[in-house]
């Protein structure tokens, strides 16, 4: 490190467990951060350059002045230039570890970073840039999962959760190899409005009941509550209904339903879960230890 290096910080990836769609209106939801993450590095230069590489340390986005064609240089440029504080100087360089289409945060952690470095409140600019509910900003920093909830968005309440030990070993996250746009996502949960008050409230009462519980049959039965009130409310085909129709265990749809990861719970050897998942042509895998916080 170089004198010339104003900031260095790492901000995690994340995955919502509960609350999906309803953490946007206030909903506690379950939330933990990855260990997969992004890298953000600021070196101090009269001159302005920006330039992000992805796991692979291919550059896939780089500015060096103000004006940009791609639409995610049109966005960077818009979120910098949100930020009072900024100026047409110094080099930003940032670096994931995780591939952009797994939806684990390049957004969020981004927003978290610049905040930080700025020292600016990140929900506000989350919420002005985005439109997002924050649970993925609250994860960035975070070393534990949260229960989180929005009902004031720009500050957020968090909680520290704890998973049980005993749950962990039979939770396994899979990337269905298929990105999904979290904003199209959002855009549908507004168009179908409705009443969401009661749904809202008994989301948050199996988000609080899970970290309760330490038997996953307990967790499988939440979960399939969780799962039967998004299908019926928002007009969803869950996972285990679609793309993974007919494998042998609890699957739950995470995030933004139809891509990204889902979370499968069995008692099954890692072994049998990997090649059953082949078969569906799913080869990333992972269990909760090497996956979570």
């Amino acid at each position: 490190m170089t004198d010339s290096l104003l900031y260095h910080k790492k901000a995690n990836g994340k995955l919502l467990i509960t609350g999906e769609y309803y953490v946007l209106d206030g909903a506690i939801a379950l939330a933990c951060p990855t260990y997969y993450s992004q890298t953000l590095e600021i070196q101090q230069s009269e001159k302005f350059s920006w330039k992000s590489f992805d796991h692979l340390d291919q550059l896939w986005l780089e500015l060096n002045e103000k004006n940009s064609n791609s639409e995610a240089g049109k966005k960077l440029l818009e979120i910098l230039i949100s930020v009072d504080e900024f100026e047409l100087r110094n080099k930003y360089q940032m670096t994931m570890d995780f591939p952009r289409e797994w939806g684990l945060g390049s957004s969020s952690t981004l927003i978290a970073l610049l905040a930080d470095y700025f020292s600016i409140n990140p929900y506000e600019l989350n919420n002005k840039i985005f439109h997002g509910s924050g649970y993925d900003i609250a994860c960035a920093f975070s070393e534990t999962p949260i229960l989180y909830s929005n009902k004031d968005k720009i500050s957020p309440e968090i909680k520290p959760a704890i998973i049980p030990e005993a749950i962990k070993s039979y939770c396994y996250f899979a990337y269905l190899n298929k990105k999904q746009n979290s904003r199209e996502a959002i855009a549908h949960y507004h168009k179908l409005g409705a009443n969401k008050t009661n749904t809202i409230k008994a989301i948050s009462e199996i988000s609080a009941e899970i970290i309760t519980k330490s038997n996953y049959q307990d967790w499988i039965y939440l979960l399939e509550k969780h799962e039967d009130i998004i299908a019926s409310s928002l007009q969803l085909t869950r996972a285990a209904d679609s793309i993974l129709k007919g494998l042998p265990y609890f699957i739950k749809s995470l995030g933004a339903w139809g891509g990204d990861f889902v979370l499968i719970l069995t008692d099954d050897s890692e072994e049998n879960i990997k090649n059953k998942l082949s078969d569906y042509g799913i080869e990333t895998v992972f269990n909760y230890k090497e996956f979570l916080r």
